[in-house]
């Protein structure tokens, strides 16, 4: 089997032209399709909503456990109230940290822990060097308890009366 030079150039140039392959513009067109992709996902998922929603949660749950403890601690006193507490969400007070002596004008709820809820819970967003929980709870005018959390993210208010 002789080859040709003519059929030799023919099969040089059909092996360079045959290459397999993509070319630099069918490259940066499906890199840019999948950046245009991933900036839909990442802004539907979007983290730091989720994460939002996840703190908020919490933080219902936490209002929920510490007036559900108050109202514990009131029922097996005889309706006798662990604090005095303010009248009205002006004056509405921040519940000290059950760990700490001092409570800078807050309200010490310390006499809860251990029986009724095992520490007080404490705002994700809560200065860790503070005394306070950034939970907050006053009386109404009806005699009604609420606990409310100010740090809220994404749902305003998270609060619970009783």
């Amino acid at each position: 089997m002789t080859h040709t030079p003519q059929s030799l150039m023919k099969s040089i140039r059909s092996s360079q032209t045959a290459k397999p392959g993509f070319t630099l513009v069918e490259l940066l067109m499906v890199i840019s399709i999948m950046g245009i992709l991933a900036f839909l996902v990442f802004s539907a998922i979007n983290p730091s909503r989720q994460l939002g929603k996840a703190r908020d949660a919490q933080r219902k749950s936490d209002v929920l456990t510490i007036l559900i403890a108050f109202y514990q601690y009131s029922l097996d006193h005889d309706g006798t109230r662990p604090v005095q507490l303010p009248l009205g969400v002006a004056n509405a007070k921040g519940i000290c940290k059950s760990s700490d002596a001092v409570c800078n004008n807050g309200m010490n709820l310390r006499s809860l822990t251990g029986t009724y809820i095992a520490n007080l819970p404490v705002d994700a967003h809560a200065a860790e060097s503070g005394t306070g929980t950034s939970y907050y709870i006053y009386a109404q005018s009806d005699n009604r308890i609420t606990v409310f959390a100010p740090l809220a993210e994404q749902e305003f208010p998270i609060q619970a009366s009783r």
